[in-house]
């Protein structure tokens, strides 16, 4: 509970600066907080947490004024829901790396199985290859010996008459 109640009178601070140009002196802001009924944290506090929240410069019991970080403050509640968003996005880029990652790992061993298929490929018309020298050398061998053998008996008388 304390803290919306600080972050709801840091809020009507940085309002009112916003509606004062900015600049604010520090005892007009005292009575500002009274009269808006924010008298549960002392003005010197708040005007020291706006400072470490970058919202404002706070010259201590003097003055206080805005920074560009407080001129673009709307409330906490945009800031956190700000930053959530930003978280989300961080979460949702990483878990896109990662998936982007997964498919390139999916990717190159889709592109190792396609060069082994390719190389396996190779090898296998290398094979048919011979496959088919040798079958043409049996079938001349093989043509090459019936020739002979049907004939044999011819082609001993031609050797006889030769001898």
């Amino acid at each position: 509970m304390s803290i919306e109640r600080q972050e709801s009178a840091l809020q009507v601070i940085v309002h009112t600066l916003k509606d004062r140009s900015g600049r604010m002196n520090f005892h007009e802001l005292e009575r500002d907080l009274s009269r808006k009924g924010h008298t549960y944290y002392d003005a010197s506090f708040l005007a020291d947490r706006l400072q470490q929240l970058e919202l404002a410069e706070y010259v201590p019991r003097q003055h206080i004024k805005l920074t560009q970080k407080g001129w673009d403050f709307t409330t906490f509640y945009d800031q956190r829901l700000t930053e959530h968003r930003n978280n989300e996005v961080e979460i949702l880029n990483t878990e896109n790396l990662q998936l982007q990652n997964e498919s390139l790992k999916y990717q190159n061993s889709m592109n190792d199985k396609q060069s082994e298929i390719d190389n396996l490929t190779i090898e296998n018309l290398k094979l048919q290859n011979r496959q088919i020298k040798r079958y043409v050398i049996y079938s001349i061998i093989a043509f090459v010996a019936g020739a002979i053998l049907t004939n044999i008996s011819s082609i001993l008388n031609f050797i006889k008459s030769y001898f």
